[in-house]
Formats: C-alpha cells, structure tokens, sequence
C-alpha cells in the first residue's frame, strides 16, 4: 500500500493560531480541547492559508496525491 500526504505536517497550536491571525477567529481554546479529545497532534493540509479563496497547493490536488501514493507502493 502506498501512500501521499499533502505538505507538511502543522501542528494543533500552529493551525489554531494561522485560523485567528487569517480569519480573525480565536478558536484556540476550543480546538485545543477538541484536538486533546481526539488525540490530534498534527495534520496534513492540501490548501495553503495564506490564499483568500480554497484550492489544493501544486501538486497537492486529489489525483496527484492519488498517483504520488500508486508510485510509493510501486517503490
């Protein structure tokens, strides 16, 4: 089985603090908790913050990750 993950990983305090200093938004205290709740440390993002409008970062897209995991098991 392979496998592609989108970008690095980021971690609960970096996303939380990303989502305030973006949207304006102060979640930390609940995304801290609910991330403590479900034993999230970090994630993989396929869109980049710093964007205004959603889409997946070069070669971040569905099919692409898709063909990197195909050529990881490949390997």
């Amino acid at each position: 089985m392979g496998s592609a993950l989108p970008g690095p990983p980021v971690s609960t305090p970096e996303l939380l603090e990303r989502l305030q200093s973006r949207f304006a938004v102060d979640v930390r205290r609940q995304g801290t908790a609910l991330a403590a709740r479900l034993g999230i440390r970090t994630r993989h993002l396929a869109r980049d913050l710093a964007h205004r409008h959603e889409a997946p970062r070069e070669g971040d897209s569905n099919a692409e990750l898709a063909a990197r995991a195909l050529q990881a098991e490949r390997s």
